[in-house]
């Protein structure tokens, strides 16, 4: 088994973990991005929401709703996957690449561009702050 081959559960927990910090976070579901205002577990911009929610969950949703509703933001995640999945991300490192730049291209061309970025690099090799240096807030 090729290790950056995964499956939903564990695209969707690499990304939480480097997203919301989700191990040190009580509760990860309500975390705001205090540079970004990226919400919720797997930190989706307020304009993916925006954009996507109709397609991925059948309607359009609102940004309160998102962050109070858990099983809102794993339905997303798991559309958000499957949808990268049709578009031919199979590997753990693309799905990533991809959460943190955008789906724009989905080309591999684009993907080998991105990781050589340092910032894209942290992020797939899962560097991140200590918690006391956390970019996270806590909505509640």
């Amino acid at each position: 088994n090729d290790p950056n081959e995964m499956s939903v559960e564990r695209i969707k927990n690499e990304i939480a973990f480097r997203e919301s910090g989700m191990y040190e976070n009580d509760n990860p579901y309500d975390t705001i991005g205090e540079e970004t205002g990226d919400l919720g577990k797997y930190q989706v911009s307020p304009e993916t929401l925006d954009f996507w929610s109709k397609r991925f969950i059948g309607r359009k949703v609102l940004p309160d709703e998102f962050l109070n509703t858990p099983a809102l933001q794993e339905k997303f995640m798991e559309s958000e996957i499957r949808h990268l999945e049709s578009l031919n991300a199979k590997k753990l490192e693309s799905f990533l690449v991809l959460h943190n730049k955008g789906w724009g291209d989905v080309s591999t061309a684009r993907i080998n561009r991105e990781k050589q970025d340092p910032g894209v690099q942290k992020y797939i090799n899962n560097v991140r702050f200590p918690k006391s240096q956390s970019l996270f807030v806590n909505n509640k």
